[in-house]
């Protein structure tokens, strides 16, 4: 799907951030990355250092018994793909102040508080 749109901006959740982080990797047409805690991410780095990445969390990770510790593998995976020269940012809500995400953010009632920063970021990273 990449290879025929072409230059795009991949936005994945979850499970699903395994699948865009490695087509990421693979496919030079994206120019930005957004994982909303994702629970997956690309092992190929060095693939994906030219791309900005954002990851974005809620504060119920750490109520959650069903989801792994998400916030704890993206800290992780971003050292190593800060390591390997890449650039990443973080959205932590909580720190932010905006309190009340579950983990479908996107369906929550402040989604449009959270889909404004995400735009902002992404008008930012593309303008230069």
């Amino acid at each position: 799907v990449l290879r025929r749109l072409g230059r795009s901006i991949v936005i994945c959740h979850s499970q699903g951030g395994q699948i865009a982080f490695e087509a990421a990797a693979r496919e030079q047409c994206v120019e930005a990355l957004v994982g909303v805690e994702p629970s997956g991410f690309t092992s190929e780095v060095g693939r994906v250092d030219n791309v900005p990445v954002l990851l974005v969390y809620g504060d119920y990770l750490s109520a959650s018994s069903d989801l792994p510790p998400l916030l704890e593998i993206g800290q992780s995976w971003l050292e190593t793909f800060r390591k390997a020269g890449g650039q990443a940012d973080v959205i932590d809500l909580p720190r932010l102040g905006v309190h009340g995400n579950s983990h479908m953010l996107m369906m929550d009632d402040n989604s449009d508080d959270v889909l404004g920063r995400v735009t902002s970021w992404l008008e930012d990273k593309l303008e230069s």
